[in-house]
């Protein structure tokens, strides 16, 4: 079976798993599908020929001579689609982020106190593409892995306040930072099943996410014409900051990206 087979078998039938068959979207969709098609799958199906499939680039789908994993790379993408639409909305409540990081360290010419808050951007999240990269089927049921890309398009930014402790001084200190070209990458598992003349993708758990970033930026005043006396502290204070906004949004795709595409599975193609 051809992935150009594939795609004409999963034109306009992805379908909740719950809804009714005989809706007039999925008859029109199912009127799509040529006979050769279903043949083919039934006969896949019926003969159980089914293969364990590694290694696939990451972000790069190769073509697959086995329909199952073409048929579920169409689900997933059309889940990007879909969520790429509801993500914003969801982010948008914890946009901007407050309480991002704090700390003291002596910096040599003093104690400093700082603290990284109001962390804009966040809400920005995108997501490229969900792709399998593993799949072991058996009779009933299909389990694997997939890689997932994401992007931020804005950039991050966030306000830095704080203090300096120097002999009988206590200056204020505040500035900025800003974090350019973030992205996310990661790893899920899913589980689908085949039962008869259907496949329905269930469930996909184990979002595991890691953020980085193309620049990191940050500036800091307080100190008047000293205020190159502060690049210790900027450099500590942007480790922090880094350190914990990749722990901040990899946590939000985790949480709120998982919870997003369970709302919307189960998903299913149908062959009559």
């Amino acid at each position: 079976m051809t992935a150009h087979s594939a795609v004409l078998l999963l034109h306009g039938l992805h379908e909740k798993c719950n809804r009714v068959p005989m809706r007039a979207d999925l008859t029109a969709a199912r009127a799509n599908t040529t006979m050769e098609t279903q043949r083919r799958l039934r006969a896949l199906h019926q003969q159980r020929q089914f293969t364990t499939v590694d290694a696939v680039n990451f972000g790069e789908p190769r073509m697959s001579n086995d329909p199952f994993i073409e048929i579920i790379n169409q689900l997933l993408q059309g889940l990007v689609s879909q969520l790429n639409g509801q993500l914003g909305a969801a982010i948008r409540g914890g946009d901007p982020l407050q309480n991002v990081a704090s700390g003291s360290a002596s910096i040599g010419i003093g104690t400093a106190h700082y603290a990284v808050s109001h962390l804009t951007g966040v809400s920005s999240v995108q997501l490229q593409d969900m792709v399998v990269s593993k799949l072991t089927p058996s009779a009933t049921s299909i389990t694997g892995e997939l890689n997932f890309h994401a992007v931020l398009t804005s950039a991050l930014a966030a306000n830095a306040g704080g203090d300096l402790r120097v002999l009988f001084a206590n200056p204020g200190i505040s500035g900025s930072l800003r974090i350019d070209n973030p992205t996310v990458a990661g790893s899920a598992a899913f589980e689908a099943s085949v039962n008869g003349d259907q496949l329905c993708l269930n469930s996909v758990s184990g979002m595991s996410a890691h953020f980085s970033y193309g620049s990191a930026s940050i500036w800091i005043n307080g100190l008047g014409p000293l205020n190159h006396l502060l690049a210790p502290l900027e450099n500590l204070i942007l480790d922090a900051a880094k350190g914990a906004i990749g722990d901040l949004i990899s946590s939000q795709i985790n949480s709120l990206v998982g919870a997003q595409i369970s709302s919307l599975l189960p998903h299913r193609v149908t062959i009559q």
